[in-house]
């Protein structure tokens, strides 16, 4: 099912590069041949907004079904942002041969990676096809929330900074599962480490996926934690943004939090040394 594209931004799952493309992604020859792979939808299940098209059966108590309705709410009580718009399908590969298979015909300029959240313009409008990839994996619930926060991000907010991005999807992803969360933890913990790090100014500065690395997404993490978790003024600023976002305000959340928190990153540096020393659950 291939869609008349004028504009492409993809996600790649936990924490790995967002590939965004400045100019259309024109359909490969698989497309007009006929030979691309078909997506998954022998079973489909609904989860306002999303609509699962899996080539497995999917229980109506399945931990994808499950996470979906628990994080949609959670998203839009934490962020203050509205439900989204229309619908966002998820698709599910049976296995990863069929998904790899399949974006290596449908978007052969992507890496290998288990998810990937798709947001495609449409010709001739604004609006855009929001949709998450991903397979059945073992870190399938996982994955999902990354890319499902995308996909509610990008329904409510015409734009969303690089960085803030990807710093959300974490945060949303991490919170459920502290194991992993604690390893990342440990990470950022040895990143700050760095003269220059954190740094959020350096981070609003990024505008091309290629400068993000992995301590890049670490750090962005870190931020949208304490800003959500931290003093109540960071999450004020936070909150602010977004409503300014969902405007199609251009923000600096830089200069917001410097106004009512000088003394920012140290403060930050701090929250995630409480939140390491904090019991394990």
């Amino acid at each position: 099912m291939p869609l008349a594209i004028a504009c492409v931004a993809i996600c790649g799952c936990n924490s790995l590069p967002v590939a965004r493309l400045a100019q259309p992604d024109p359909e490969p020859p698989a497309v007009a041949s006929g030979t691309i792979p078909s997506l998954p939808g022998a079973h489909e299940a609904r989860v306002a907004p999303f609509l699962f098209r899996s080539d497995r059966p999917l229980p109506e108590k399945h931990p994808a079904l499950t996470t979906a309705a628990s994080l949609r709410d959670r998203v839009a009580k934490e962020l203050k942002i509205p439900p989204a718009r229309g619908v966002i399908l998820v698709y599910i590969f049976g296995e990863k041969g069929s998904f790899d298979q399949y974006l290596r015909k449908r978007y052969p300029q992507l890496p290998s990676r288990r998810a990937f959240f798709v947001a495609q313009g449409r010709q001739g409008g604004r609006d855009e096809d929001l949709m998450v990839l991903t397979w059945w994996s073992d870190r399938l619930e996982q994955d999902l929330r990354h890319e499902l926060t995308h996909a509610l991000l990008h329904s409510a907010l015409p734009d969303v900074p690089l960085w803030l991005d990807e710093g959300l999807a974490e945060y949303f992803e991490l919170e459920d599962f502290p194991l992993v969360r604690k390893e990342r933890l440990t990470q950022v913990l040895a990143d700050f480490n760095k003269p220059d790090r954190p740094d959020m100014s350096r981070l609003e500065g990024l505008r091309d996926i290629q400068q993000m690395g992995r301590e890049e997404y670490r750090e962005s993490w870190a931020w949208a934690h304490w800003m959500l978790k931290g003093p109540p003024e960071a999450r004020a600023a936070l909150l602010t943004a977004l409503v300014d976002l969902r405007s199609g305000r251009k923000i600096s959340l830089v200069e917001r939090i410097e106004k009512v928190l000088p003394n920012a990153r140290q403060q930050m540096v701090a929250h995630m040394r409480q939140l390491d020393e904090s019991p394990a659950p």
